[in-house]
């Protein structure tokens, strides 16, 4: 597995920014470097799950909800837990700043 150094994430942030084209990038970027989610848990996260006063990101496991499951919308992690992940300070900020839709 390859992890980018400081300085690479600091660079895709910095092009984020740089760039209006790439903006929706930047808190996609930021979150996958700071938590170390899974692009598909990152993309499965939805508001409820973002506890900003707990300053925590709740990564949930729902395979053992039969309704969910038979919604077709139940979330799944690599390892079948749900976990609780801290919420870096400049993720907390970002995250802020975006429309809840």
């Amino acid at each position: 597995t390859y992890c980018y150094s400081r300085a690479q994430v600091r660079a895709m942030l910095d092009l984020c920014r740089a760039d209006p084209e790439l903006a929706w990038l930047e808190p996609i970027v930021l979150t996958l470097a700071t938590t170390g989610m899974r692009i598909s848990e990152a993309a499965a996260l939805r508001w409820r799950d973002v506890d900003f006063e707990a300053g925590v990101l709740h990564v949930a496991d729902e395979r053992g909800s039969a309704k969910l499951h038979e919604m077709g919308t139940a979330r799944t992690t690599k390892g079948r837990r749900s976990r609780v992940i801290p919420l870096y300070p400049l993720l907390k900020a970002t995250l802020a700043t975006l429309p809840r839709t």
